[in-house]
């Protein structure tokens, strides 16, 4: 009987010994206090509450948790941070604050990164598939007609450069450039229109972006265009035009990446494939094709320099 009352009382005390919260130390606090403050900003946003509509508790209990504390640790450390030496509410906050502006700089050094990487191997497997130094036209396109320039289309981004002039002595209300994708069921699809007012040259550029190739079939362009009725004689100017395709980043940063990791042996083929090793057989090796073009050099497929 003395026994069960001993452990009668004794069990209670254990209980609230576990209970009892812990102090967080000034190390982790400050760690807990920095992740509170993203999590916050992620949580009020509109975005994540429209969304997710999740509640406090299910957003701040993970981080205690993440640390081995709970969140009645963290209201009473801060509860009794006067009486700490080592830091205070301020030091805190400000020490918190320190921690996230030096992660972000980390994660802003990696995007930066890359974004870098994405640019060298983007313009490394870049390809002109259409070049044209000067072209001036006396009549504008026919848009019943076949267009001026038919471009099949890759998976990637087509990138469209030209300096544009119509001369004062066009006679037209207005001329335009205008370019429009056609899918596979030959339906004219995506148009899009450059308007340029007589007698200023003005440097263009235009992206377009393919996605998938097995609705759209090709690029065409009209390069001096007008819906009026009453076409008259023109006299546009169209120079330095280039239409450049990129690779998808993916496969584009994939295919640098095979590049350095793996140097052809042949220098007079440096791109015609690789030799990678196959990972479930440790002896022997798996002949991998893969596209590694290079038109640094911008050498162009199709060109003209067509007077009308």
């Amino acid at each position: 009987m003395k026994r069960l009352l001993i452990c009668g009382l004794i069990l209670p005390l254990l209980l609230t010994a576990c209970n009892k919260p812990k102090e967080i130390p000034d190390d982790k606090l400050i760690a807990i206090v920095s992740d509170l403050f993203v999590a916050n900003a992620y949580w009020s946003s509109s975005l994540m509450a429209d969304s997710l509509r999740l509640d406090s508790v299910d957003v701040y209990a993970p981080i205690f948790e993440h640390y081995g504390y709970r969140p009645q640790d963290f209201t009473h450390t801060i509860g009794t941070l006067s009486k700490r030496k080592s830091v205070g509410l301020t030091d805190l906050i400000e020490r918190a604050t320190e921690r996230l502006t030096a992660e972000s700089a980390g994660y802003f050094a990696q995007v930066a990164m890359l974004d870098s990487l994405d640019h060298i191997a983007a313009e490394r497997y870049k390809k002109i598939v259409y070049e044209d130094t000067s072209r001036v036209l006396t009549r504008l396109s026919d848009p019943s007609q076949e267009p001026d320039i038919t471009i099949p289309l890759e998976l990637g981004k087509y990138r469209i450069e030209y300096s544009y002039l119509i001369d004062t002595s066009d006679q037209n209300a207005y001329v335009q450039y205008m370019q429009f994708l056609m899918d596979t069921a030959k339906r004219r699809r995506n148009y899009l229109y450059r308007s340029f007012s007589k007698g200023r040259s003005r440097r263009e550029k235009i992206e377009v972006d393919v996605p998938d190739t097995s609705l759209l079939k090709t690029l065409n362009i009209f390069l001096a265009y007008s819906s009026g009725r009453n076409t008259r004689k023109t006299l546009v100017k169209v120079d330095s035009l280039r239409i450049t395709h990129y690779l998808p980043t993916a496969e584009a940063l994939d295919s640098l990446t095979r590049h350095i990791l793996y140097p052809s042996p042949l220098p007079e083929y440096p791109h015609a494939g690789f030799d990678l090793p196959n990972s479930s057989d440790h002896g022997s090796s798996e002949k991998d094709f893969v596209t590694l073009r290079v038109d640094t050099a911008g050498m162009a497929v199709p060109t003209d320099s067509l007077v009308r």
